[in-house]
C-alpha cells in the first residue's frame, strides 16, 4: 500500500514536469541549431577572406618576382645602367646584357615583368601603361615610382625622372637610393649646384651617425665629384677627390676599381693646376689597379688611358700619348667594335698625335674613320662629329687637297 502511493507519488512527480523537461530539451536543440548557422556563416565568411587574402597574396607574388631569376638579373641590369658613372663602354655593354635579359621575358609572365621588359626595350608608351595598370592596384607606389624614374631616365628624360624621384622622397624621406638618383638626375639636368647641397646634407647626417655607411658616403662624395668641372674649378673640387680617396682605400682597398676611379679625378685635378708631374703619378696608379673584373672598372681603365694621352700630349711627349690612345682604341674597339662613338675619342687623339709626329697619311686615315662614325652614330650635328670634320679638313687643305 504505502510502495504503491510513493510510485504514484514519483509518477505525478514526473508527468508535472514534463512539460519543463521538454521546454529544456527544445530550448538546447535551438541553441545547437542557432550555433550551428554562425558556424558555418563564419567558416564561409572565413573562407572568403581567405579566398582574398590568398588572392592579395598572389597578386603580391606576381608583382614581386625576387624568386624569379630572370626577373630579377634584368632589375638589376637595368638598374646598373641608371648609373650615372658609367662610361659609354660599359652602358653600351649593359644593353647588350639587358637585351639578352629582356628577351627571357614572355607574354605569360605578371604585368611587373612586361614593364620590366618594356623599359628593358625602351618602350616607353607600353611601359607606362603597365606601371598604370599596376599603380590602380594599390600596389607599392614607390616602387611604381621608382619604375617609372628608371623608364624615364633610360629614354634621356632627366628632367621626368627627376619628378619621380621626388615622389618617391615625399613616400619614403629615408630612401637612399631615390636620394641619390635624384642628385644624379640634378647633375644630368645641369642643377648642379642642388644636387651639391642635397648630397652635402646626407654627407653630414651619415657623418654623425655612430657607425656611418662608408658605402653611401663615397657613393655620395662621387656625386659631389660629379657636380663640379674639375677643368674650371679645380680648387673646389680639390677637397672632395682627397676625402673620396681616403675613404675608398679604407672602404675598399688600393687596388680596387673605386679607388682607381678616384686616382683617375686626382690626375685630372692635378693636370687643371698645371701640376703635370702629381698628375701622372695619379693617372698611372690608377692604370696600375689590378681590379679590372668589372666593366666599370674596364671603362674606367680606358678613359684613365685617355686622359694619360691627353696629358703627355699637352707635355709633347708624343710617342708616350701615342702609345695610350693606341692602347685605349684596341681595348675599345675589342669591346665595343670599331664603329662605336666612343671609338672617336682615340681616333681623334691618333690623328692629333699622328699630324705632330708627321705622319699625315695615319692622321687622315684616323680623322676620316672618326668622321665617318660621328655622322653614322651621333649625326653631323654632334660635336664629336663636327670635331672630327674640322680636324679632317684642316689635314687637306694644308696638303692642297679640296675635298
Amino acid at each position: 500500500m504505502h510502495v504503491q502511493i510513493l510510485l504514484n507519488s514519483w509518477l505525478a512527480a514526473f508527468n508535472l514536469n514534463l512539460e519543463v523537461w521538454l521546454s529544456i530539451f527544445i530550448g538546447i536543440l535551438a541553441s545547437l541549431l542557432i550555433a550551428y548557422i554562425i558556424y558555418r556563416l563564419q567558416k564561409k565568411e572565413t573562407t572568403i577572406h581567405k579566398q582574398e587574402h590568398d588572392a592579395k597574396l598572389n597578386e603580391i607574388r606576381e608583382l614581386h618576382l625576387q624568386d624569379s631569376e630572370k626577373i630579377r638579373v634584368l632589375y638589376e641590369l637595368i638598374l646598373q645602367s641608371q648609373k650615372g658613372s658609367l662610361g659609354e663602354a660599359e652602358s653600351t655593354v649593359l644593353e647588350q646584357q639587358i637585351e639578352a635579359a629582356a628577351d627571357n621575358i614572355t607574354d605569360s609572365d605578371s604585368d611587373h615583368a612586361q614593364a620590366l621588359k618594356a623599359i628593358a626595350d625602351k618602350d616607353k608608351d607600353k611601359a607606362d601603361d603597365l606601371l598604370d595598370k599596376i599603380a590602380q592596384r594599390e600596389h607599392d607606389l614607390a616602387e611604381v615610382y621608382h619604375l617609372r624614374a628608371i623608364n624615364e631616365y633610360r629614354h634621356g628624360n632627366y628632367q621626368e625622372a627627376l619628378k619621380w624621384c621626388r615622389k618617391i622622397l615625399e613616400l619614403e624621406p629615408d630612401n637612399f637610393e631615390a636620394l641619390a638618383d635624384l642628385i644624379q638626375n640634378l647633375n644630368k639636368t645641369d642643377q648642379h649646384n642642388e644636387a651639391r647641397e642635397l648630397a652635402l646634407a646626407k654627407l653630414n647626417e651619415l657623418e654623425q651617425e655612430a657607425e656611418p655607411d662608408n658605402e653611401k658616403a663615397f657613393s655620395l662624395l662621387s656625386r659631389i665629384i660629379s657636380s663640379i668641372d674639375t677643368s674650371v674649378e679645380p680648387e673646389q673640387v680639390g677637397p672632395y677627390i682627397f676625402k673620396a680617396m681616403e675613404l675608398a682605400q679604407r672602404v675598399y682597398g688600393e687596388q680596387s676599381h673605386q679607388v682607381a676611379s678616384i686616382h683617375k679625378e686626382l690626375g685630372l685635378y692635378y693636370q687643371a693646376k698645371q701640376q703635370y708631374q702629381e698628375s701622372e703619378e695619379a693617372l698611372l696608379k690608377a692604370l696600375a689597379s689590378k681590379d679590372l673584373s668589372s666593366d666599370k672598372a674596364k671603362s674606367n681603365h680606358n678613359w684613365t688611358l685617355n686622359a694619360l694621352g691627353i696629358l703627355y700630349n699637352e707635355l709633347g711627349r708624343y710617342q708616350e700619348a701615342l702609345d695610350c690612345f693606341q692602347q685605349c682604341y684596341d681595348s675599345t674597339a675589342a669591346v665595343l667594335g670599331t664603329d662605336h662613338p666612343t671609338i672617336i675619342y682615340s681616333l681623334l687623339g691618333l690623328g692629333t698625335i699622328n699630324c705632330y709626329l708627321g705622319n699625315m697619311t695615319e692622321a687622315e686615315r684616323c680623322f676620316r674613320q672618326a668622321r665617318e662614325v660621328g655622322i653614322n652614330r651621333l649625326g653631323k650635328k654632334h660635336k664629336l662629329a663636327q670635331s672630327s670634320t674640322y680636324n679632317l679638313t684642316t689635314i687637306l687643305v694644308n696638303q692642297g687637297q679640296s675635298d
